[in-house]
């Protein structure tokens, strides 16, 4: 029933809610059985359904998403979401189809895109409890896009930036509003290079 209402009921922001819940409960479900204890909403899902759950419910919501989209890109159609949707949920879904593979057909079409892209996976940030937006990003938000796809979006924002060297953080993560996107594709293109150069012990080993 419940993946029925992520597959096909009701709103996606429904849906994404069912399977955001539905995942939290999972785990301590799991570890009630390894201890022989029971709840009352474990008797939702078998213990099967519970274990396989981790990876059924990611996929019914990513496939729903994607049919919604059509011929659009996730980030377009489903900004809200797109983040958690392509670089969490695509993982837990165990789908064969690369990300990547997924991802650069949209943005080689649209290079100016990769600015959406980077705004849409910025933490969200608000100042004394106003307006929620984007910040600016972080090393861990680098790291997941790094690990998602790969060299190719550092290599077109450098395209779009251009040669120029990017030599400081541009701003401050924690800013009280958010960064333009050329100031964003620039903290991008200075994170990536930082996390790839070699630390100091590799340096001395080197030599």
């Amino acid at each position: 029933m419940l993946l029925l209402q992520v597959s096909e009921g009701g709103t996606f922001a429904l849906a994404a809610e069912l399977t955001k819940r539905g995942l939290a409960h999972r785990e301590p479900v799991l570890k009630r059985s390894q201890n022989g204890d029971t709840d009352e909403a474990d008797a939702l899902f078998s213990l099967l359904e519970w274990e396989e759950s981790g990876h059924l419910l990611p996929h019914a919501l990513l496939q729903r998403a994607l049919r919604e989209a059509g011929n659009q890109p996730l980030y377009i159609t489903h900004p809200e979401g797109a983040c958690k949707l392509m670089h969490r949920y695509w993982r837990l879904s165990r789908t064969e189809r690369p990300l990547a593979d997924y991802v650069f057909p949209f943005l080689e079409a649209n290079p100016h895109e990769v600015h959406v892209l980077l705004e849409l996976c910025s933490p969200n940030a608000s100042v004394n409890g106003g307006p929620r937006y984007r910040a600016g990003l972080e090393e861990s938000t680098v790291e997941m896009l790094a690990t998602s796809l790969g060299p190719k979006l550092y290599e077109m924002a450098r395209q779009l930036h251009g040669p120029e060297p990017v030599d400081h953080y541009p701003g401050d993560p924690h800013d009280s509003t958010p960064p333009t996107p050329e100031d964003r594709l620039r903290q991008f293109i200075y994170l990536y290079e930082q996390r790839n150069k070699p630390s100091i012990s590799e340096e001395v080993i080197e030599e």
